[in-house]
């Protein structure tokens, strides 16, 4: 593997409940994580976020899939943390009841903006390998320009899932309608700026996005993607062979 052990990395985790007692208590657990997580090891910083229903970009939320982003001091504690420490009292409670699990092990190469006043993907020293890459946009809306987000955003976003050099595509957020941010993973750098460049829908938002100012904080992350673990989803996993 490229990573150095003593090197940042993002872990990226999505849990999925199928049952409605699993959702239950998935929407629970999840907000008992918080508290758990922060006196973790080696936990530089962390985010549970849930997703959106349908194509994952609506905005009533999808009540069985939720991400944990996870940024530690190298890629030994995170793996101690996921694989070794599995009484972590964080971890106990999400996959109490989960359906499934998976990972992606991330190396940030290219970051700006903030995300609660801080750049928690700031510390690369990489460049762009030879891999897929994933993509996370993230962005606090003012309440004044909700219903315009609201109106224009989705339908571009969801229509990353249209290009066949997008493996997946979801949006997920802190706070619903509030705090929204989008996950993306791409064969490569040029089909992600083909879809952000050439696609006239998604140039006219960004031209929104810089006119109307929606955003009250912004951040936008490129990672090279090393590994994953877990039960991959059908769609992904044909793609990783």
């Amino acid at each position: 593997m490229h990573h150095q052990l003593n090197s940042e990395v993002t872990i990226l985790t999505c849990f999925t409940y199928k049952s409605v007692w699993q959702k239950w208590q998935g929407f629970r657990n999840m907000g008992l994580v918080p508290p758990l997580l922060k006196n973790s090891k080696n936990l530089k910083f962390f985010k549970v976020l849930g997703s959106g229903a349908g194509d994952g970009f609506r905005k009533w939320p999808n009540w069985g899939q939720y991400f944990l982003l996870t940024v530690w001091s190298s890629l030994d504690a995170a793996q101690e943390f996921f694989h070794k420490d599995s009484t972590a009292p964080s971890l106990l409670r999400v996959r109490k009841h989960r359906s499934s699990e998976w990972s992606l092990v991330l190396e940030p190469y290219q970051s700006f903006g903030a995300w609660d006043k801080q750049n928690p993907f700031n510390n690369h020293q990489q460049k762009k390998l030879d891999t897929s890459l994933v993509v996370l946009t993230r962005a606090q809306i003012k309440f004044s320009m909700l219903w315009r987000f609201w109106r224009d955003v989705p339908e571009i976003s969801s229509s990353m899932t249209l290009f066949p050099e997008c493996h997946f595509a979801v949006g997920v957020g802190e706070l619903p309608l509030i705090q929204q941010a989008t996950i993306s993973i791409w064969t490569s750098e040029s089909a992600m700026k083909d879809f952000a460049y050439k696609n006239a829908e998604h140039r006219e938002v960004v031209k929104k996005t810089r006119q109307l100012q929606w955003y009250s904080e912004e951040l936008f992350a490129r990672f090279n993607l090393l590994s994953y673990w877990g039960d991959l989803p059908e769609s992904l996993h044909s793609r990783f062979k």
